[in-house]
């Protein structure tokens, strides 16, 4: 037992962790275009950077045992990432494959670097340390709540230019606040259990308790409260029947009428529904039924990782259309699991999948063979955290402030569990096994340098685009001779950057035109056009430039093109038969009219066709 405890104590996490974890969390930057996802990512890349070469070299020291739990999650994690890689490989677009779509940022290297930490947190958690990731996500919450409270009560040092509820906090927007919190409400609660003595971590505890709800409260995000109750229903069930089975019956049917009577609510329907009911809950629906579609027509490697709003127009639903009319867009599933299968295919829904279950299966087995009671509570509490980030994971959006902790916990879980068994990776002399790797001291600085600096080079070029495109922004609009010459030399800035988001590209194009560099715009959007000759916003731009010319007949070749890939788009309809009626075109203006009224007849397009029709 002695060398036992020596080889636990020898497990200890690294400051790259126990800091970087809650600095992805709580950064953010005003100074870029996308101050929340972007500045978040390049904080993970360079965590991740540093992570893998302490992985390699952990694995050199301390290889893998065979038919290990260990050895099943890696070869889970393997699979997920090489099969997001040829997903990225097949994929037309690969700049968001790999950096993911602006405003997310979830492609492949977000996945990769999750991955990395979730490994390793694997082989370096145990029961003497995992007291840390209490305290990391406590104190993180802390900070989360006091910025909350400042914007809450009006005192926000940040003008954000912000279309949601005041509570976005450091994370960028009140959904995102609310789960985040939900998962700290969860945390606190099992660390009260799990300490017994007073400490500052505890007292803070105390205080998020209240706290946590009240912000969830005032951010007008229910989802919040939904991943608590989903929690701590899981959390009780689990105690009663693993440690207390007395009165297992009577919670079983206890929290299945709750979880009806939720579901039920949240469908409009039963007592709870004035509580539960949100339209942003009934649009879901529609966001799952496209997103098993995308998965259904492209089964094997998906529409393209983080590639779900390039698809989304063509897979809406009329129903969609006309309660929400043509403009409001999703990039996202709102739905993890579909969304990993929509946008990477089987093999990558499937592993992800399975990690998740993996964790799961073997948390509660392990609760339920342990002859340590303190083990099983120890294990129930951050196991109750995971269920927590999960819940939320069903009906939102993967956001780096949040799923990195579901990632660092999941990883948490499986390193306990290895812990307790004895399955115990390091040992009490490294030093001695150190030895075993060749001029060990010598590599380690090296390797970090050499896997550091090409991840350093792709963030400075990120971030520069995001920075370029906030500069650009401010001084497009002003079309004087001197910001003709400024926004022209931005705006390449951004088009030529090999890293920058096809979007910002785009946008970049629009704001030359917006600067009176017209002709300047219309090459490159046509540039664009070539690449990407199946982005919407590409080809809305290039048409409404190409009208803006006089080209009219080569406006309306463009916007039927996008009648293909937005076919429920009255509005570009209504363009369409503007034009063909300049044209004199009877058939294709009879045409267009018909189409207007078929798909949204009542609507402000329906009645300003038909306006144009009487006239």
């Amino acid at each position: 037992m002695k060398n036992k405890s020596n080889k636990n104590k020898s497990k200890k996490l690294s400051y790259i962790i126990i800091l970087g974890v809650p600095f992805i969390t709580l950064f953010f930057d005003g100074r870029i275009n996308d101050p929340f996802n972007v500045a978040k990512l390049i904080v993970l890349l360079l965590i991740s950077s540093w992570l893998a070469v302490d992985l390699f070299l952990s694995y050199k020291l301390h290889p893998i045992q065979k038919k290990s739990l260990e050895s099943k999650l890696f070869s889970l994690v393997i699979f997920f990432i090489v099969s997001q890689l040829i997903s990225t490989t097949f994929t037309n677009n690969h700049v968001v494959a790999l950096f993911g779509d602006t405003q997310r940022r979830n492609g492949f290297l977000t996945y990769f670097s999750l991955s990395l930490v979730f490994l390793y947190m694997v082989r370096n958690i145990n029961k003497n340390n995992i007291v840390n990731i209490y305290k990391m996500l406590i104190l993180t919450s802390s900070l989360v709540i006091f910025y909350s409270c400042l914007q809450i009560s009006g005192n926000d040092f940040i003008s954000w230019n912000n279309p949601y509820n005041r509570a976005i906090s450091t994370l960028g927007n009140p959904n995102f606040t609310s789960a985040f919190l939900a998962m700290s409400f969860v945390a606190s609660l099992s660390f009260l259990f799990y300490k017994k003595k007073f400490s500052p971590t505890k007292f803070l505890a105390v205080c998020i308790l209240p706290l946590s709800v009240f912000v969830i409260l005032s951010s007008g995000s229910r989802q919040g409260l939904y991943a608590i109750s989903i929690s701590i229903l899981f959390s009780i069930n689990v105690y009663v029947w693993v440690l207390n089975k007395k009165s297992k019956y009577f919670v079983s049917i206890f929290s299945t009428i709750l979880m009806l009577a939720s579901i039920l609510g949240m469908l409009q329907k039963g007592p709870l529904a004035n509580l539960l009911y949100k339209d942003s809950v009934s649009v879901r629906g529609f966001y799952w039924r496209a997103g098993i579609d995308m998965f259904l027509d492209h089964p094997l490697i998906g529409v393209g990782i983080d590639s779900y709003g390039q698809f989304f127009r063509q897979y809406k639903e009329l129903d969609y259309v006309r309660r929400f009319g043509t403009e409001l867009m999703s990039n996202n599933a709102h739905n993890t699991i579909i969304q990993l299968f929509a946008t990477g295919g089987l093999f990558v829904g499937i592993a992800n999948l399975f990690i998740v279950i993996s964790v799961l299966f073997f948390s509660l087995k392990h609760i339920k063979n342990s002859n340590n009671i303190n083990n099983s509570k120890e294990m129930l509490g951050l196991l109750s955290i995971y269920i927590a980030f999960q819940a939320q994971s069903f009906i939102s959006i993967d956001n780096l402030g949040l799923t990195i902790w579901g990632w660092c916990i999941g990883g948490a879980l499986i390193g306990l569990i290895i812990s307790n068994a004895d399955e115990n990776i390091l040992i009490k002399n490294n030093s001695a096994l150190v030895k075993k790797v060749p001029n060990y001291y010598f590599w380690k600085p090296i390797l970090h340098a050499i896997i550091s600096a090409p991840v350093i080079i792709v963030c400075f070029l990120l971030y520069q685009s995001e920075s370029n495109m906030y500069l650009l922004r401010d001084i497009a609009n002003t079309n004087t001779s001197e910001n003709q010459t400024i926004s022209k030399l931005y705006a390449h800035k951004i088009i030529d950057n090999p890293v920058a988001d096809p979007f910002l590209k785009l946008k970049a194009s629009i704001y030359l035109s917006d600067a009176g560099n017209i002709d300047d715009s219309y090459k490159n959007l046509k540039l664009l056009s070539n690449k990407y000759s199946d982005n919407f916003e590409i080809l809305w731009a290039i048409a409404s430039t190409q009208a803006q010319l006089g080209e009219i007949d080569n406006a309306i070749s463009t916007r039927l093109k996008i009648t293909k890939l937005d076919p429920y788009n009255t509005n570009n309809y209504l363009i369409l038969l503007k034009m063909y009626k300049s044209k004199n075109n009877a058939f294709e203006f009879q045409k267009m009219k018909d189409l207007i009224l078929k798909f949204t007849p009542n609507s402000s397009i329906g009645k300003e066709a038909l306006t144009i029709v009487l006239n």
